[in-house]
Protein backbone atom coordinates (compact mmCIF):
# COMPACT_ATOMS: atom_id res chain seq x y z
CA UNK A 1 0.00 0.00 0.00
CA UNK A 2 3.11 2.70 1.05
CA UNK A 3 4.44 1.92 -2.70
CA UNK A 4 1.18 2.64 -4.50
CA UNK A 5 0.99 5.97 -2.17
CA UNK A 6 4.22 6.89 -3.55
CA UNK A 7 3.50 5.90 -7.23
CA UNK A 8 0.73 8.05 -6.86
CA UNK A 9 2.19 10.82 -4.73
CA UNK A 10 5.84 11.07 -6.58
CA UNK A 11 5.23 9.08 -9.71
CA UNK A 12 1.70 10.37 -10.80
CA UNK A 13 0.84 6.38 -11.50
CA UNK A 14 -2.45 4.40 -10.68
CA UNK A 15 -1.95 1.00 -9.47
CA UNK A 16 -3.70 -0.98 -6.67
CA UNK A 17 -6.67 0.36 -4.65
CA UNK A 18 -5.87 3.72 -6.57
CA UNK A 19 -6.66 2.16 -9.38
CA UNK A 20 -10.22 0.92 -7.96
CA UNK A 21 -11.20 4.15 -6.24
CA UNK A 22 -9.79 6.24 -9.86
CA UNK A 23 -10.55 3.87 -12.61
CA UNK A 24 -12.81 1.10 -10.85
CA UNK A 25 -10.32 -1.69 -12.25
CA UNK A 26 -11.20 -4.65 -10.85
CA UNK A 27 -10.13 -6.14 -6.63
CA UNK A 28 -9.08 -8.86 -8.42
CA UNK A 29 -6.21 -7.03 -10.50
CA UNK A 30 -5.32 -5.39 -6.97
CA UNK A 31 -4.95 -8.88 -5.60
CA UNK A 32 -2.85 -10.08 -8.24
CA UNK A 33 -0.60 -6.94 -8.60
CA UNK A 34 0.12 -7.56 -4.73
CA UNK A 35 0.54 -11.61 -4.79
CA UNK A 36 3.62 -10.80 -7.77
CA UNK A 37 4.92 -8.07 -5.68
CA UNK A 38 5.78 -10.64 -3.31
CA UNK A 39 6.86 -13.16 -5.66
CA UNK A 40 9.58 -10.09 -6.56
CA UNK A 41 9.97 -10.01 -2.79
CA UNK A 42 10.96 -13.90 -2.99
CA UNK A 43 12.59 -13.88 -5.94
CA UNK A 44 15.03 -11.38 -4.87
CA UNK A 45 15.80 -12.89 -1.05
CA UNK A 46 13.92 -10.01 0.46
CA UNK A 47 11.76 -12.16 2.64
CA UNK A 48 13.26 -14.31 5.99
CA UNK A 49 14.62 -17.15 5.22
CA UNK A 50 12.32 -19.13 6.90
CA UNK A 51 9.57 -17.67 4.57
CA UNK A 52 7.38 -20.38 4.04
CA UNK A 53 4.10 -21.53 1.95
CA UNK A 54 1.77 -21.13 5.03
CA UNK A 55 3.45 -17.58 5.99
CA UNK A 56 2.60 -16.41 2.61
CA UNK A 57 -1.07 -17.69 2.51
CA UNK A 58 -1.28 -16.17 6.20
CA UNK A 59 0.20 -12.46 4.39
CA UNK A 60 -2.36 -12.82 1.46
CA UNK A 61 -5.54 -14.11 3.79
CA UNK A 62 -4.46 -10.78 5.72
CA UNK A 63 -3.60 -8.56 2.89
CA UNK A 64 -7.02 -8.81 1.37
CA UNK A 65 -8.30 -7.20 4.43
CA UNK A 66 -6.31 -4.00 3.56
CA UNK A 67 -5.07 -3.65 0.14
CA UNK A 68 -8.16 -2.60 -1.65
CA UNK A 69 -8.34 0.91 0.86
CA UNK A 70 -5.78 3.47 -0.41
CA UNK A 71 -3.24 4.51 2.10
CA UNK A 72 -3.74 8.17 3.57
CA UNK A 73 -1.08 9.79 5.46
CA UNK A 74 -3.23 9.68 8.94
CA UNK A 75 -3.28 5.93 8.23
CA UNK A 76 0.96 5.63 8.29
CA UNK A 77 0.84 7.85 11.72
CA UNK A 78 -1.18 5.19 13.22
CA UNK A 79 0.44 2.27 11.84
CA UNK A 80 4.29 3.84 12.32
CA UNK A 81 3.87 6.97 14.69
CA UNK A 82 5.86 9.98 13.86
CA UNK A 83 9.17 8.68 13.73
CA UNK A 84 8.77 7.31 10.31
CA UNK A 85 11.56 4.83 10.82
CA UNK A 86 9.53 1.68 9.55
CA UNK A 87 8.26 3.52 6.31
CA UNK A 88 11.66 4.31 5.49
CA UNK A 89 12.39 0.16 5.66
CA UNK A 90 9.49 -0.41 3.93
CA UNK A 91 10.08 1.92 0.87
CA UNK A 92 13.86 0.74 0.90
CA UNK A 93 12.70 -2.83 0.27
CA UNK A 94 10.35 -1.77 -2.22
CA UNK A 95 13.12 0.06 -3.94
CA UNK A 96 15.11 -2.66 -3.75
CA UNK A 97 12.42 -4.67 -5.32
CA UNK A 98 10.99 -2.82 -8.29
CA UNK A 99 13.73 -0.09 -8.41
CA UNK A 100 13.11 3.62 -7.68
CA UNK A 101 9.33 5.36 -8.11
CA UNK A 102 8.27 4.79 -11.69
CA UNK A 103 9.23 1.66 -11.69
CA UNK A 104 6.24 -1.02 -11.19
CA UNK A 105 5.71 -4.92 -11.59
CA UNK A 106 7.53 -5.76 -14.24
CA UNK A 107 6.17 -8.83 -15.41
CA UNK A 108 2.48 -7.99 -15.25
CA UNK A 109 -0.04 -8.99 -17.32
CA UNK A 110 -1.42 -5.19 -17.56
CA UNK A 111 0.20 -2.55 -19.62
CA UNK A 112 0.11 0.48 -17.45
CA UNK A 113 0.88 2.61 -19.89
CA UNK A 114 -2.10 1.83 -22.02
CA UNK A 115 -5.34 3.92 -21.02
CA UNK A 116 -7.17 0.50 -21.52
CA UNK A 117 -4.88 -1.44 -19.55
CA UNK A 118 -4.64 -3.79 -22.43
CA UNK A 119 -3.01 -7.20 -21.11
CA UNK A 120 0.57 -8.17 -22.15
CA UNK A 121 2.29 -11.32 -22.51
CA UNK A 122 5.52 -11.74 -19.91
CA UNK A 123 7.23 -12.68 -23.22
CA UNK A 124 6.99 -9.17 -24.60
CA UNK A 125 9.12 -7.91 -21.85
Amino acid sequence: RLRVEDEYAHGEKIYGARGEEADGHAPERTSEEFREFVGILYARKLLPPSWALKDEMALFDRAEENIHIPLKEPDLVELFGRSGGEEAVLRAIAESALGPVGNWLPFSKYDYDDEDYIEVHQSDY
